[in-house]
């Protein structure tokens, strides 16, 4: 009887626990995936390069409608050397830059939570860039030049949004731009009386072409 008991025991926690995996087993299928919430606005820190400009920026994109996007990024850019020494003071060579980039996109998947997957953008881009000199003369006397360059470009690409948590942001985007760099040839460098010292090459050249542009942003979307 003892026997015929612990075998009904065993047979009824057998089912029991069969029942209560076959259970958790239903709740993890019939789990609902994450859903991607809609939002309107996205903030990126733009870390990849468009065209000669470098650097690095900050861009706002605000949802027009289901499809369209607009948005506004601004570049910047700023590096410092020394130069001079054996014998002479130490100056300096600065370049600094500030750009300026509107952009609208058409996110082309249908029903797929956009700003988000593949998407087509159009952009045109704007960007100053100043070249400093300071060094010394001979009788260790200031000599100062300086020298501005303007980038304007206009580019089409295509691109992929990825939303991770439907708050981070991931996007990578590639495509031709055509760039057209106004700088001149040479600029003086004077002396403290205003005098021209000499003339330094500018380290950009005026030209108009076709290169590309790759972006790699990251980003939060709210």
């Amino acid at each position: 009887m003892k026997k015929q008991f612990l075998i009904s025991v065993l047979i009824l926690s057998s089912i029991s626990l069969l029942a209560e995996n076959k259970l958790k087993l239903k709740k993890t299928i019939d789990k609902p995936k994450e859903e991607i919430k809609d939002v309107k606005n996205i903030i990126k820190i733009n870390l990849g390069q468009l065209g000669n400009t470098g650097g690095v920026g900050l861009t706002y994109e605000r949802m027009i409608n289901s499809n369209v996007s607009a948005s506004m990024g601004i570049s910047g850019k700023y590096s410092s050397i020394s130069v001079g020494g054996n014998g002479f003071l130490t100056g300096y060579q600065k370049t600094s830059g500030i750009g300026f980039m509107p952009e609208v996109r058409f996110y082309a998947l249908p029903n797929y939570n956009a700003p988000r997957g593949l998407y087509l953008g159009a952009f045109y881009n704007y960007y100053n860039e100043k070249y400093e000199v300071k060094n010394y003369d001979f009788n260790n006397d200031e000599v100062l030049g300086s020298v501005s360059s303007t980038f304007n470009s206009i580019g089409a690409t295509i691109g992929w949004m990825f939303r991770i948590k439907s708050s981070f942001v991931i996007d990578l985007q590639l495509g031709p731009v055509f760039q057209s760099i106004d700088s001149p040839s040479f600029f003086d460098i004077k002396s403290s009386n205003g005098s021209v010292f000499n003339k330094e090459k500018s380290p950009n050249t005026t030209k108009t072409e076709l290169t590309g542009a790759f972006l790699f942003s990251l980003g939060y979307a709210f």
